[in-house]
């Protein structure tokens, strides 16, 4: 995303980084039932070196970024190098809105790497079949190729702080009645739907 942003104006952000956001949860989509069916045949030292191989070969496409950076991002470099990290870091910490900005992102890393982490051991301890939980991993995946290209579309037209509070409050609703009402097959793969929809929505904005 870092990348992405050096090449692309300010008022076309939003829309690149819900893009990118997108393409990365389609590879989400697509390799969590691979991961699955290498786990169930070859065991975890073979499904490793192959995702391991597959990560290696993706790092090669970074040669393909353009090296002119777009002409805010290159002021915001010149503005960066005539400063200290201790300047800098001390500006930001006068300023509210990095605070916040600090604590939606603790909130956002701990919803998704806690659902990343313990949702498949949390389904298979309430019964529900393994491979209903790794649909329910790849339907977060592909839900948020849409819940991200959407949100950063909305993110160019209105106020990012509305959306981003909107998304939150999504998030809770959708933990809670998850967690509130039986756990089956069915309302994980909902789950994971569901809440795929607002994963990393959050990103363009």
């Amino acid at each position: 995303l870092g990348a992405v942003a050096q090449v692309v104006p300010p008022q076309k952000r939003s829309s690149a980084f819900g893009i990118t956001t997108a393409a990365g949860s389609l590879g989400m989509f697509l390799v969590v039932p691979g991961a699955q069916a290498l786990l169930t045949n070859f065991g975890w030292e073979m499904s490793f070196v192959v995702m391991a191989g597959m990560v290696g070969l993706i790092a090669l496409l970074a040669f393909g970024f353009p090296n002119r950076p777009a002409d805010d991002a290159q002021d915001l470099r010149d503005g960066f190098e005539a400063n200290s990290l201790p300047q800098i870091l001390a500006k930001a910490g006068g300023h509210s809105g990095y605070w916040l900005l600090n604590a939606g992102f603790f909130v956002c890393g701990f919803h998704v790497a806690f659902i990343a982490t313990h949702l498949p051991a949390f389904l298979s301890d309430q019964g529900v079949a393994p491979m209903a939980g790794a649909t329910a991993l790849a339907l977060i995946g592909l839900s948020n190729v849409f819940g991200s290209y959407f949100f950063g579309w909305l993110g160019d037209r209105y106020r990012k702080k509305n959306l981003l509070a909107f998304l939150y409050f999504m998030r809770a609703i959708v933990i809670a009645l998850f967690l509130v009402l039986p756990i089956t097959n069915i309302s994980s793969i909902i789950f994971g739907a569901a809440i795929g929809f607002l994963w990393l929505a959050t990103v363009p904005l």
